[in-house]
Parts: structure tokens; C-alpha cells; sequence
């Protein structure tokens, strides 16, 4: 059914209606994605979710902790074939999909929340101007302060439009894959801390 959201465009609406996931609030469960936006908190408008090499991995990544402390679910998705689809599932139900572990997530929803991270910011600057330098150009594009951690230090997020870690572990796994091919889609890791 994945890969029908992926190949037909069609009919990836109707097959969406079909699709199970687990997540940070079904336990053993898989839930439709029905089921999760009935469950979404007043405000958001985003439909959370990372994609991984297994839900034991998915489960403990740094990404989740602000978003779990908030009480907000996220859709754990470990088969290879999701990282297709969601490129395709831009929405569904009139929200937006929004992978956690890519640069733009914002967790702060209260005014109060907003400012602190601003504040936050500005406290830091210095700090991520030096982690950067350090780290240098052609190992990050950016160091910033995020909202989106609670217990770790920091996080290497990707860019809006590259591909994740998780897809490029997909697709240097390809047995027939052009290496030149896809080195454009690399993308610049950001640091967040």
C-alpha cells in the first residue's frame, strides 16, 4: 500500500485512509491517521513524524524529547518505503505532515514560549558562532538554538529539502544505486542545540 502512495498519485488519498503506524502514544497499537488527528492537540496544525531504521531506534531519539514532554504523538515509521511516500503524502485531512528530525520544527505554541526561545537565542549567539567555526563549513551549514530537545545537549537536524540520515542510509544501502546520482541530495547537516 506504501508504495502505492508513492507511485500513484491518483489514489494516494484513498490508500492514506488505509495506512497504519505506530506511535509515541499507541503502545503496541498501530493507529490510522484518523485516529491520530482526533488525538492532536488544540493549535497544532502538524501532523509529527520520524522516520527510522527500527522502532527501538525511532523510540529514543533525541528528536521526540520536546514533543513527548509537551504530550504531543508523533507517527514512528521504521519500513524503507515511507520515506518515499512521505515525500509523496504531502497532507492528509487538511494537515501537513512534518518530519521531526528536518530543519523547521517549532515547538514553542504560547506567546510565553515563543519569547523565552527568543530570548534563548540571543543568549547563545556567541556560542553557536564559535560550535560552528569549530565544527566547520563543510561539516554544517549552521549552529542554532532549538526549542525542539528537553534532556540532550544537541541535535544534527538536515535541511528542509535534503534527505535525512535515514534516507541516506536507504539509499547508500541500494545495490544498483549511480553514485554520482545522488550527491546532489546530500544535505548540510544543522546543529542545534
Amino acid at each position: 500500500m506504501k508504495y502505492g502512495i508513492h507511485d500513484d498519485a491518483t489514489t494516494k488519498d484513498k490508500i492514506a485512509d488505509l495506512l497504519r503506524y505506530h506511535s509515541t502514544k499507541s503502545a503496541a497499537e498501530m493507529t490510522s491517521l484518523k485516529d491520530y488527528i482526533t488525538r492532536m492537540k488544540e493549535g497544532q496544525d502538524e501532523i509529527y513524524y520520524i522516520c527510522g531504521e527500527s522502532k527501538k531506534q525511532v523510540e529514543s531519539s533525541p528528536f521526540l524529547e520536546a514533543l513527548k514532554k509537551k504530550g504531543l504523538e508523533v507517527l514512528l515509521m521504521t519500513d524503507p518505503i515511507d520515506e518515499y511516500s512521505m515525500q509523496q503524502l504531502k497532507e492528509f485531512d487538511g494537515k501537513k505532515f512534518k518530519n521531526i528530525s528536518k530543519e523547521g520544527l517549532n515547538t514553542a505554541t504560547t506567546d510565553e514560549e515563543k519569547t523565552k526561545a527568543e530570548e534563548l537565542k540571543k543568549q547563545v549567539e556567541e556560542l553557536c558562532k564559535v560550535i560552528k567555526e569549530t565544527l566547520g563549513e563543510s561539516n554544517v551549514e549552521k549552529v542554532i538554538s532549538s526549542n525542539r530537545l528537553a534532556d540532550s545537549p544537541c541535535c544534527i537536524v538536515t535541511g528542509e529539502f535534503g534527505w535525512t540520515a535515514n534516507m541516506e542510509r536507504i539509499m547508500k544501502a541500494q545495490a544498483l544505486r549511480n553514485n554520482s546520482q545522488g550527491s546532489f541530495m546530500v544535505s548540510k547537516k544543522n546543529s542545534r542545540n
